[in-house]
């Protein structure tokens, strides 16, 4: 690393999320519909981009666990079913890793009104 660089203790990486995207495109706005997408509508596969997502990275939405693929240590997908996308609000995303203290920071998802 880096000098002066912080570093997790060796076997438990901390696993960071950068970006999101929703994959949707709900406004005109692409960089804003990457974060904000409108009620209802199908499963989404939401698309985080970081660092450390090591095999047995579980994205979670809200709090609940949702499936997850890990597509290389910088990406990992979590699917939300659609009946979690049916309530607007504010909705954390995190990605947990296999300890119980390796946990992301947390990125937002905002599901507005239709």
């Amino acid at each position: 690393g880096a000098p002066g660089a912080a570093t997790a203790p060796p076997g438990h990486p901390q696993a960071t999320i950068e970006t999101i995207d929703s994959g949707r495109r709900d406004y005109p706005d692409a960089d804003f519909s990457k974060f904000v997408i409108k009620e209802g509508g199908p499963a989404l596969t939401v698309k985080l981009t970081g660092v450390r997502y090591a095999p047995g990275t579980v994205v979670f939405f809200n709090g609940a666990p949702v499936p997850t693929r890990i597509v290389s240590v910088n990406e990992i997908q979590g699917t939300i079913a659609a009946t979690l996308l049916g309530t607007p609000g504010r909705f954390p995303i995190v990605v947990r890793g296999d300890t119980p203290d390796s946990v992301s920071n947390t990125a937002w998802l905002i599901v507005a009104y239709r």
